[in-house]
C-alpha cells in the first residue's frame, strides 16, 4: 500500500474508512479474531475501526496493510 492510498484512507470520513476497512476484511475472507492477530490489535479494536469509532491513524494503516 503507498503513502497515497494511505492519506486517502484516512481523509475519509470515519463511515466511509470503516465500510472499506470491513469491505477490505471480508473480501479477503478474514475473522475479526485472525485480522487482530495479523496487525497485533485487539479485536476490539479491529471492530471499533470497521464501526467508524476508533479512528487511531496509526491502527488504520495496520489493519490496511495486512488487508493489501
Amino acid at each position: 500500500m503507498d503513502i497515497s492510498s494511505t492519506h486517502s484512507i484516512l481523509l475519509k470520513g470515519p463511515a466511509q474508512t470503516a465500510g472499506s476497512l470491513l469491505n477490505a476484511r471480508l473480501a479477503k475472507g478474514y475473522s475479526v479474531t485472525e485480522l487482530a492477530i495479523a496487525t497485533g490489535l485487539t479485536e476490539t479494536e479491529i471492530r471499533l475501526a470497521e464501526e467508524g469509532q476508533m479512528q487511531n491513524p496509526d491502527y488504520i494503516r495496520r489493519i490496511k496493510s495486512a488487508l493489501a
